[in-house]
């Protein structure tokens, strides 16, 4: 099979996979919207995928089916070559990472690394198709093979509204920052979708040769919403919802970054979502950690914890006075 051949078929089913999310998208958030939160509903998912001449390689985990095509524990499949970092992972993991890297043809090693974290609230994907130039029936020269990243994760979301109001508005906050690198070759492609569900739908993608854009009918559900710092690799979006006591919501959220030919993708800094709340209202999610941690890994300290902290200081301060007495 030659260069040109790989990445037709590599093209093939890149318009085949767009096609499907345009068809499929629209009536799966739909149905997540309207369907009743169940208990416990809540998991990860991360799936890397490298293909060039030398084969197809993939690697998942997922704690539970969070969209179709997630099968929970740790899976991978593997041309000679390949890597996947870690080798395993354990079950019911609320953030996790998978690298997998692969050999090309022509030089260079595809990567393709998705990390998911519900604790922070972040998504990532890296997908880099590097490769040495090479040619293919003496007609053309291409780069590169091609890498698929993709983390999901969805929990559920249980609001209580504290004082006497029976409603109240919040604010859902997603951001998507990251690069593009082409390597000039006519095989570079790209093709970023970004998914997320909480009040409503919101759907935004890049593509080669489409340009950059909110995905028109799968943003719905919001009373109101807004795109705005856009660019060919990335956004920032806002959108509100009205929640009563009690109200049980789903939360979904998937990124892909599917890079071929030369293309690197660079989204590990990063997918990120967030709450806005009214001092009224507070929350709870079936996982117990979504959006409880920082991106820098430090948990908001409870109350009890400040407390403890400021015993030791007056405690350093007191000892500090009677030394000083003494001496």
């Amino acid at each position: 099979m030659n260069q040109v051949t790989v990445l037709q078929r590599a093209g093939a089913s890149r318009n085949w996979r767009a096609r499907l999310l345009r068809v499929l998208w629209g009536p799966v958030l739909l149905a997540a919207l309207a369907a009743p939160a169940s208990a416990a509903s809540f998991g990860i998912c991360i799936i890397s995928n490298t293909f060039g001449i030398g084969g197809f390689s993939n690697a998942q985990y997922a704690t539970s089916v969070v969209t179709a095509g997630c099968i929970p524990g740790f899976s991978s499949s593997i041309v000679p070559g390949a890597v996947t970092i870690p080798t395993t992972l354990p079950a019911g993991l609320t953030s996790a990472s998978l690298e997998l890297t692969q050999p090309m043809p022509f030089g260079g090693t595809a990567v393709a690394t998705s990390t998911a974290s519900l604790d922070q609230g972040i998504l990532r994907a890296f997908s880099d198709t590097q490769g040495g130039v090479g040619g293919c029936g003496g007609t053309c020269t291409s780069t590169g093979g091609r890498s698929i990243s993709e983390p999901l994760m969805a929990d559920t979301l249980h609001f209580t509204i504290t004082d006497a109001a029976t409603s109240a508005i919040v604010t859902f906050n997603a951001h998507l920052g990251g690069t593009i690198s082409l390597e000039g070759t006519s095989g570079d492609n790209y093709s970023i979708s970004d998914q997320f569900i909480l009040g409503g739908s919101g759907c935004w993608g890049s593509a080669t040769g489409l340009g950059f854009q909110p995905c028109l009918s799968q943003n719905f559900g919001f009373l109101t919403s807004s795109f705005f710092n856009q660019s060919a690799s990335g956004f920032d979006f806002t959108g509100t919802f009205q929640v009563t006591n009690g109200a049980s919501l789903p939360f979904f959220a998937g990124l892909n970054a599917d890079c071929s030919g030369g293309a690197t993708c660079n989204f590990s800094n990063t997918a990120s979502f967030s709450l806005s709340l009214p001092a009224d209202v507070t929350f709870t999610s079936d996982s117990g950690v979504l959006f409880t941690q920082t991106p820098g890994g430090a948990t908001t300290p409870e109350p009890g914890t400040f407390g403890v902290a400021a015993a030791a200081l007056l405690g350093v301060g007191i000892l500090r006075r009677r030394a000083k007495r003494q001496r």
